[in-house]
């Protein structure tokens, strides 16, 4: 059997074994050096190469690229090194994806760049009040995401780097990598693209290319690093050369991409096999973009296993948004052990996730109270600084992916953690206070819970004017879920204010007494972090 050990979905890199070295090997056997390859050489990279990078974009991409618009670099990296060398200033300006490659953002932050994260629906608000030097983005077959962009995204964002003059820094690291046919995406003067073979055939071969108007090529030609070194990694790009007039290149990426779609095939339906996640298929380059329901803080269980790569690492806004998603590699591992490190996987969060919830119950004990025989004292919880935050996390987790304006409060432990869920989520938040406890408010129903007879009831109120008007989607949160009598009347209080109850959450949903059918049956979703 595959030992789980070693599947690290966070690589990203093609298989030491998938390497093609026979074909490499072949190429080199064939090559004569002459006495003019073994100089400095061509700053851009001697043109016949050019010349072949051309006509294979055109074979590709079905795109007409001048050969003098071509520069050979020793792939992105490099490249963005050196756009970011010659073209910005410490303090600068630049956008990016609000999920982007984490190794261009540490670079950008090497220049002390000042880095602001844009989506379709705030890059022209942005540019309004800053000024880009470039936008940087990976358009097709995004890493984290999977996704590309669509030719609409493309035209609008050509349409602001004209308008408002920044240039666009195209990662095209996946380009050619995708599964299906799919039409180039537009581009103008204002793009700068960029190119390398790590993904497509070799990362040691260290050739890759860009291509731009003559002004961004003159700049590159004319760097300091090049004039004195000359061309970056000329022998190379004569075996890239030799691998591309032979159509050689050609073949290798045909056949790895083959490769690599029935490895993302498998990976796509072993994930199908679990629920409580999603995901968009990916049509292209190397990655699946997993999101996890809820009590999964991947970032936690990365620290502990680090055989993914958390959400967390590709947003540069928000870290928090992303904390329940997972980057996960097909490109590296064959399809048994893609079956296997997947269901291994699965299974260890499963147990991590476990775990955590034992983690956070075993700190609240469980006493008789008032005629209850299991009674869960939230103190105890309160006790344990690390437990309650634990618990907190995974709390927060959920309720980022409800769709509310306020959370209520249930008096009084439902205080503790309404205020905290509000200030991780930026949320405002109000109090179910028992009746008599505050003025100006509205008193609901008498209502009964499971420790006290019917004519015990008390009343919940809330703020007058508070829920209807500007706040209507209402996020209940208490400790406890029972008989489910003080979620209903908080829920009623809300539907006669004008507002409409989303979810009632609590840390303990006690099922044997049935609190879940009774809200669902007034239409109201249950959520409870631990169900006893």
């Amino acid at each position: 059997m595959f030992d789980f050990k070693h599947t690290n979905f966070a690589l990203g890199t093609p298989r030491t074994s998938d390497m093609p070295s026979e074909i490499i090997n072949d190429v080199l056997n064939n090559i004569k050096l002459s006495k003019e390859m073994l100089q400095y050489g061509y700053v851009s990279g001697f043109r016949d190469i050019r010349v072949e990078i051309s006509e294979f974009m055109k074979r590709y991409s079905n795109v007409n690229v001048d050969a003098d618009t071509i520069c050979m670099t020793t792939g992105i990296s490099q490249t963005l090194f050196l756009l970011c060398h010659l073209l910005t200033t410490e303090g600068d300006t630049i956008f990016v994806d609000e999920l982007t490659y984490f190794a261009a953002i540490d670079m950008f932050k090497e220049f002390k760049l000042r880095i602001e994260v844009v989506s379709r629906y705030t890059f022209e608000t942005k540019l309004r009040t800053h000024k880009p030097v470039f936008y940087y983005h990976v358009p097709y077959y995004n890493n984290p995401t999977g996704v590309s962009k669509t030719r609409d995204e493309m035209a609008e964002i050509l349409r602001l780097a004209n308008t408002y003059d920044f240039y666009i820094l195209n990662d095209n690291i996946y380009e050619y990598l995708g599964f299906d046919a799919m039409e180039r995406l537009p581009s103008t003067d204002k793009c700068i693209q960029m190119y390398s073979c790590s993904k497509m055939i070799a990362p040691a071969l260290k050739v890759g290319w860009i291509v731009a108007n003559l002004d961004i090529i003159q700049k590159i030609s004319k760097c300091a690093l090049l004039q004195s070194g000359g061309a970056l990694n000329p022998m190379n790009y004569v075996i890239l050369y030799e691998l591309m007039r032979t159509r050689k290149f050609d073949a290798i990426i045909q056949h790895w991409k083959q490769i690599i779609a029935s490895r993302k095939q498998t990976m796509v339906r072993e994930l199908r096999k679990y629920a409580d996640i999603t995901f968009v298929e990916p049509t292209g380059g190397y990655f699946v973009w997993v999101a996890f329901g809820s009590n999964f803080i991947t970032s936690d269980y990365f620290m502990t296993k680090q055989l993914f790569h958390p959400g967390s690492k590709f947003a540069y806004g928000d870290k928090n948004t992303y904390d329940n998603y997972i980057r996960l590699c097909y490109a590296f591992y064959n399809e048994d052990e893609i079956r296997q490190g997947i269901a291994d996987l699965f299974a260890h969060i499963q147990t991590y996730k476990q775990q955590q919830l034992d983690a956070v119950l075993d700190v609240i004990p469980v006493v008789p109270f008032k005629g209850i025989e299991r009674f869960y004292d939230i103190n105890g919880l309160l006790n344990c600084p690390r437990e309650f935050k634990l618990a907190m996390k995974l709390i927060v987790d959920h309720c980022r992916s409800v769709d509310f304006d306020i959370i209520g409060c249930i008096d009084a432990r439902g205080f503790l953690f309404g205020p905290v869920i509000g200030m991780a989520l930026n949320k405002p938040v109000f109090m179910f206070r028992k009746n008599g406890k505050m003025p100006n408010s509205i008193v609901g129903d008498i209502y009964s819970k499971e420790y006290k007879s019917d004519t015990d009831g008390e009343r919940l109120s809330i703020t007058d004017g508070l829920i209807g008007g500007k706040y209507k989607k209402v996020l209940i949160i208490d400790d406890l879920a029972a008989t489910g009598g003080t979620f209903i009347a908080a829920a009623n209080l809300v539907s006669y204010c004008g507002g409409e109850v989303v979810e009632c959450a609590c840390v303990i949903e006690l099922s044997a007494l049935n609190a879940r059918q009774k809200l669902n049956d007034k239409g109201i979703p249950l959520w409870g972090l631990i169900s006893r």
